[in-house]
């Protein structure tokens, strides 16, 4: 909260009792807070301040906590003070007021505090794209070592400023890798060798493979059957699979058949993960499908990968 003018709290302490005593900066509306994070306050005194100065809070159970943003200022020069919310209050926290306090045995004087630049910051914890219920326990997610593969998605055509600038971002985080992939950015059938891995990119616009191009499937087939690279990736925008169960099935256990480690990842509605019967796939949303205007760019995840003897993977966010 800022403005073109100072809030200001006059107070004066020079009464001959010495109780503690307090003046208050109140709110006409109370700030409601997230919950855990910070609040920061720029105070400027012209003179030395040798008091403490609160906030008091209320959490969402009605209890109340008084945080110490600062405490004995130099005058003449303006002060960021910080305070951090306490981690066992309720959410939503309400900001009631801002005071200074006066305590016994502390020196009696008198002045005026000037406030401004009210900030409330708060990170949101970090939560891992979902995951469905039978890959909780994937030996393989984790940090590991060898070939660095990156997969990100792309928005979609009709570009935001905001999405342009993730684009830019994933464009750059997948391509400061050992292989990179992109989703949006080819939808032609191809496929290509590094190290252990072989790499297949599919058409699937039309939904599902066959569907698309019925010479697809052939293709795939071949590319995997004459391959001897250990580790199968395979990329498409869209779903690989289609309305035809029975071709599903047939997908699914070609996939699982071969003596090799086989990774699909496709553009979706969320980021997600499946395994079916050792094979894993992988769903990236890209931010066209975030609702969260405030909060999306933050939503925004890619996928690294390691191949060594093994495959390990590991989600990351975007922006950190």
């Amino acid at each position: 909260l800022s403005g073109e003018k100072s809030g200001a709290l006059s107070f004066d302490f020079t009464a001959e009792t010495d109780d503690s005593k307090a003046v208050y900066s109140v709110f006409a509306e109370p700030f409601t807070l997230s919950g855990s994070g910070e609040i920061s306050l720029s105070v400027f005194t012209e003179n030395d301040y040798p008091h403490e100065i609160r906030a008091l809070l209320e959490d969402s159970s009605g209890k109340e906590s008084r945080i110490i943003l600062g405490e004995n200022l130099e005058g003449g020069t303006w002060h960021t003070l910080k305070g951090k919310i306490p981690e066992d209050a309720s959410s939503p926290v309400i900001l009631k007021r801002i005071y200074a306090l006066y305590q016994t045995d502390e020196e009696k004087d008198l002045g005026t505090l000037y406030f401004d630049n009210l900030v409330y910051s708060y990170t949101a914890p970090y939560t891992y794209p979902y995951k469905s219920g039978n890959v909780y326990d994937d030996f393989a997610e984790g940090e590991g070592e060898g070939m660095l593969i990156r997969a990100g998605a792309l928005s979609a055509a009709e570009k935001t400023l905001i999405s342009h600038y993730t684009d830019v971002e994933m464009e750059k985080v997948t391509s400061d890798s050992d292989y990179g992939i992109l989703l949006g950015s080819r939808n032609t059938f191809s496929s290509t060798e590094k190290d252990n891995a072989l790499f297949i990119t599919l058409n699937t616009k039309s939904g599902g493979i066959r569907k698309t191009s019925s010479s697809q499937w052939t293709s795939l087939k071949k590319a995997i059957d004459s391959s001897k690279k250990d580790f199968i990736f395979i990329v498409s925008d869209n779903s690989i699979f289609g309305n035809d169960s029975f071709e599903n099935k047939v997908i699914e256990d070609f996939l699982a058949s071969t003596d090799k480690t086989i990774t699909v990842i496709t553009k979706g509605e969320s980021d997600s993960l499946s395994i079916i019967n050792g094979v894993r796939y992988f769903t990236l949303a890209p931010i066209d499908n975030d609702f969260d205007l405030s909060s999306r760019v933050e939503k925004i995840h890619y996928l690294e990968f390691h191949l060594d003897d093994t495959l390990s993977y590991i989600w990351k966010p975007l922006i950190d």
